[in-house]
């Protein structure tokens, strides 16, 4: 157990909160933007989805690993959207192209 291993297992998080978050955290530390991680969903596209499936119940937006936030008049603006990945797997990218192009569409719609 305590020799080095030759293969360790990271997640995308764990590239994440030890090479990118930090980085955020410093170009962004004299300034109003937040980062918020972990699947999380924006709520403009939620409601969005909402409209297009108006028939189902239980819709949910989008959900990113990582969006950065203004917070202004008590509501919640994304300026940023993002998706981390550990390979460079042809396939993922293409999904979270689609993703990020339509959450962006929405991202775009909320604010203006």
């Amino acid at each position: 157990m305590l020799q080095k291993q030759k293969k360790i297992d990271f997640t995308e998080y764990d590239y994440f909160t030890t090479i990118w978050q930090p980085m955020f955290n410093i170009l962004f530390e004299k300034s109003n933007i937040r980062m918020k991680t972990h699947e999380s969903t924006f709520f403009y596209s939620t409601e969005a989805k909402k409209e297009q499936y108006h028939d189902s119940k239980n819709v949910i937006g989008f959900k990113v690993d990582v969006q950065l936030l203004i917070d202004h008049d008590g509501k919640e603006y994304d300026l940023c959207s993002g998706e981390l990945a550990k390979e460079d797997d042809h396939d993922k990218i293409i999904l979270d192209k689609a993703k990020l192009n339509r959450e962006s569409k929405d991202d775009l719609d909320c604010i203006l």
